[in-house]
């Protein structure tokens, strides 16, 4: 009979399967194998039902979300109160980067158009470069992120 695994082993598991999903993820192919393992110890899973929204827009930036299944829609509100359709995002792809990085609120509004899975990033622990030295490295991500942002506003 096989002995039980303990709960370090299934987070140990949990880790290199989230490992094995970001590694090829562009936001990710530029950082070495220490700062994803960094970013990957800090993921949480979220589910969400179809139709519920992950956040809305004009909210504070307090999570970071890659989708792993599922699909999410983007909607932005303009000044008549109307909504338009912006973009559909899949697995792999990610959203509320640029709020987190920024600090500026959620340009839009991003809800479930299925049964979704995320991995979540939050700000303390993205912030949290004391604890775990390679989370500088994705932070530095964030710094290039604002000046590219500035760079398109002055064009």
């Amino acid at each position: 009979m096989q002995k039980p695994s303990n709960n370090s082993d299934n987070k140990k598991q949990e880790t290199e399967n989230i490992l094995d999903f970001l590694t090829p993820l562009l936001i990710f192919r530029q950082l070495e194998a220490e700062a994803i393992q960094a970013v990957a110890t800090e993921l949480t899973e979220r589910h969400l039902s179809a139709g519920e929204i992950l956040f809305h827009q004009g909210d504070l930036g307090e999570a970071f979300y890659i989708l792993t299944a599922g699909a999410l829609q983007v909607r932005i509100d303009s000044d008549d109160k109307t909504d338009a359709f912006i973009n559909h995002l899949n697995a792999g792809e990610c959203v509320g980067e640029m709020s987190l990085l920024t600090g500026q609120p959620r340009t839009g509004t991003v809800s479930a158009l299925g049964d979704s899975e995320l991995l979540c990033l939050t700000k303390p622990d993205f912030m949290d470069g004391n604890r775990q030295p390679q989370m500088i490295t994705f932070r530095g991500m964030g710094r290039a992120s604002r000046l590219l942002q500035w760079n398109q506003n002055e064009s």
